[in-house]
């Protein structure tokens, strides 16, 4: 467990490493609202899970059915770039259905009551509440500046050491 957790926050460090996040485009709010329920999901999938933060591996895994049974596979990691990117989805709902694709897909691999799908079970619900209050309440205090006008996002949303502390 303590390996996979240390392999997600490595597939998080790649995900910020690359060159499109280090300049984080200022997004419109509904968009911010998003991101910071996805930063939400990646700090608690690098604190327990580790297995929605990054693209399935299907070799290592020798999972050679995945694209048979999964159509669209897509994780947090690869979400979060796509928000931060500033220009990949349409709407707010086409990024939400595409989060909501992460635990769909994990389920319909995985069977509803395996490990992993209780895990997105939990995910789920900490992106829901999240984006819920998100909603209620605005963008994170962190995505604005003093003045309330919208800055650059941070690209790291779990802190200096990957884990959140």
């Amino acid at each position: 467990e303590v390996e996979r957790r240390l392999t997600a926050a490595r597939q998080f460090d790649k995900v910020l490493s690359n060159s499109d996040l280090k300049a984080a485009p200022t997004l419109p709010e509904e968009f911010q609202m998003v991101l910071s329920a996805v930063q939400s999901c990646l700090v608690a999938d690098a604190r327990t899970f580790g297995w929605f933060s990054a693209p399935v591996d299907m070799i290592k895994l020798n999972l050679h059915d995945y694209l048979e049974v999964v159509k669209n596979p897509v994780d947090l990691g690869t979400v979060h770039a796509r928000l931060l990117s500033g220009d990949h989805y349409e709407s707010v709902h086409a990024a939400v259905k595409e989060v909501r694709l992460v635990w769909s897909n994990a389920r319909l691999y995985n069977g509803r009551s395996s490990k992993v799908s209780r895990a997105a079970d939990r995910l789920e619900a900490v992106f829901e509440q999240s984006y819920t209050e998100a909603q209620s309440l605005g963008p994170s205090p962190f995505l604005r500046g003093d003045d309330d006008k919208a800055v650059p996002l941070r690209s790291d949303p779990v802190g200096w050491d990957r884990l959140g502390r």
